[in-house]
């Protein structure tokens, strides 16, 4: 299996930064915030070395991808030729498919 970089739109960076404000408005650390946010990225640079790790997710559009983080979280990805594009992440308790009915992906 060839590594792939793993490249993030910008709803996903959104996507980020808003998973991290929400870990410091209700926890009040920063550092907590911040060793999270660092687990989960360390989980998107591994997917790009098992890219056809995660679950298929053709429901929510056509090569999709789903990768669980932590039980909770939900990495939204693509597989492309040389690069795996991180679409999405989502709390999992969401309704993430219908998340998805009004995007545009290429």
């Amino acid at each position: 299996m060839k590594r792939r970089e793993v490249v993030f739109t910008k709803q996903a960076l959104r996507d980020l930064d808003k998973l991290h404000d929400g870990i410091v408005e209700r926890t009040g650390s920063r550092i907590m915030a911040e060793r999270y946010q660092d687990r989960l990225l360390a989980v998107c640079a591994r997917i790009g070395d098992s890219d056809e790790g995660g679950r298929p997710r053709d429901d929510i559009r056509p090569r999709m991808r789903s990768w669980v983080f932590e039980r909770r979280m939900i990495v939204l990805y693509r597989v492309e030729t040389r690069q795996v594009c991180i679409v999405r992440i989502v709390d999992g308790r969401r309704d993430y498919p219908r998340l998805f009915a009004s995007l545009k992906v290429s």
